[in-house]
């Protein structure tokens, strides 16, 4: 065969076929190489469909994907919008922007040649995506649709939008109102948009964004409305928002109106107040306080603090004077721990003579205040007392008669020295509460048991009552005479006298 070996078949035959195969890739042309790690070829767009979405929403598109979306100018679409379009085509596509690292990223990554593709490419916040073999048609009517539905949901939540909110002209001519504003509009028979119009005094010139508070009078329901309102400058005109804080202006006008009350209250009464908020700085005093401490007029001007209102009152010995400084110090700190808590109450007594009851008492959100009274008076008057008391303790202690006092309870109120020598008993230092009944049974020995329950019973009677006496029996160890009288408040006064009478005259009446 003149040399020349026999070739197989099957060689020839695969030989054929390679040759065919590169024919029709490089008739194809090159596929798109991406720079970087990733060589993956897709196909190029033409025209590029490119979108550029910071944070998330979309900042910026080539004018082929603007047509792909059937509109002229950008519209306010997210990630989330543009993703529900795509994934009918691309699949596993991130849900959130961002997570695709700082490189390129190609969607899916197992695709055949001529099927759509999207590559991402992220910057920071900014992220690119781009549309490959994308059909110039494709989902235009679902963009529409989600377009549609995006603004039919805005002008639901601007209708049903509690907060009034309109748009007028350049001229203040109200263009558009959300329902909550023509609502109101039309029980105030409009005159709540003109009221607000006039208040913000519309100008053509005006611009910018403004915040105020507006008060709207209707003269025929003489009601007043007050609101916070929003302004806005749109170019072409003004978008307004209000706020109804009509409550919140009421409260806090009965705030106002009671407090002006409760300081015409503390003005009058004649106990001094003084308070301190919760920084310690002082807020309110009243004017006794200010004529019993002798303050001076501009004294509210120097905006004391709680320490140095209480140094000015040291220094002006309107204060027990302190042994020390630093002693005056600590009782200071502990004035203001224990009035924080409400347990501070003090006597003052003044080197004028005058004596001060002082009282600390917590006061809302932190405050402290201190009531100041004059007790100079009811100090005196129970000193008076306590020595008259006393004064006829002792003359009553140097009566020979053993005297003692008995109220309608039986409780004994009062003995003197010659009833405890007597009896041998002190009704004064005894633990137990001495009575009627403790007085029976130490009697028993001396008296009947006939004169001590008719003792009893006139000790118990209410109402008018006949005063009585009688004499010891035959049974007791010494001769006595009792005289029984009535006292006012109910009480009884019982005398004991040593006599020498006979048992006849026992039942006898005699004066007391």
């Amino acid at each position: 065969m003149l040399g020349i070996q026999a070739v197989p078949l099957g060689w020839i035959a695969l030989s054929v076929i390679g040759a065919t195969l590169a024919g029709y890739f490089i008739a194809r042309g090159p596929r798109l190489v991406l720079p970087g790690i990733f060589k993956q070829k897709i196909p190029a767009p033409c025209p590029r469909l490119v979108f550029l979405f910071e944070r998330g929403c979309l900042a910026d598109a080539s004018p082929a994907a603007l047509q792909l979306m059937g509109q002229k100018k950008l519209q306010h679409l997210s990630w989330d919008d543009i993703n529900t379009l795509i994934a009918e085509r691309v699949r596993d596509l991130p849900a959130v922007l961002g997570a695709v690292g700082q490189s390129v990223q190609i969607f899916p990554k197992t695709a055949r040649y001529g099927e759509a593709q999207v590559s991402l490419e992220q910057w920071h916040e900014t992220t690119r995506v781009e549309l490959h073999n994308w059909p110039e048609t494709h989902n235009l009517r679902q963009l529409t649709v989600i377009s549609n539905s995006e603004l039919a949901t805005l002008r639901h939540v601007a209708h049903q939008n509690p907060v009034l909110c309109w748009r007028t002209d350049q001229s203040g001519q109200v263009l558009w109102q959300n329902d909550k504003c023509h609502e109101l509009c039309k029980k105030h028979q409009n005159s709540l948009l003109l009221g607000m119009n006039a208040l913000l005094d519309l100008a053509a010139e005006q611009s910018g964004s403004k915040t105020r508070r507006a008060a709207i009078s209707n003269e025929e329901t003489e009601a007043t409305l007050h609101f916070d309102i929003n302004q806005h400058d749109l170019g072409d005109g003004f978008l307004y928002f209000a706020q109804d804080v009509t409550a919140i202006v009421n409260a806090d006008r009965a705030r106002q109106d009671f407090i002006q009350t409760l300081g015409k209250t503390f003005a009058q009464i004649s106990t001094g107040l003084v308070i301190f908020d919760k920084d310690r700085r002082l807020v309110q005093i009243n004017p006794a306080l200010m004529d019993m401490l002798k303050l001076a007029p501009d004294f509210l001007s120097r905006k004391h603090t709680l320490q140095s209102f209480f140094d000015y009152l040291r220094e002006t010995r309107m204060i027990p004077e302190p042994r020390s400084y630093a002693t005056w110090r600590k009782k200071l700190t502990n004035l203001i721990l224990e009035a924080s808590h409400g347990t501070f109450t003090e006597n003052w007594q003044l080197p004028s003579g005058a004596t001060y009851k002082v009282s600390g008492r917590p006061h809302p959100e932190g405050a402290i205040a201190f009531l100041f009274e004059d007790i100079s008076v009811q100090l005196s008057l129970t000193r008076r007392i306590n020595t008259e008391i006393e004064h006829s303790q002792a003359i009553l202690d140097c009566l020979e008669q053993a005297v003692v006092a008995v109220n309608s309870s039986g409780q004994i109120t009062f003995t003197n020295q010659a009833f405890r020598t007597l009896w041998c008993v002190d009704p004064d230092s005894s633990f137990a509460t001495f009575s009627m009944r403790d007085l029976t049974a130490l009697w028993k020995t001396e008296f009947s048991d006939k004169n001590l329950a008719k003792l009893s019973e006139f000790v118990a009677a209410n109402g008018r009552r006949q005063n009585w006496n009688f004499a010891s029996g035959s049974k007791a160890q010494r001769r006595l005479r009792v005289y029984v009288s009535a006292l006012p408040s109910q009480e009884t006064l019982i005398r004991f006298k040593l006599a020498d009478v006979t048992p006849s005259m026992s039942a006898a009446k005699t004066p007391a």
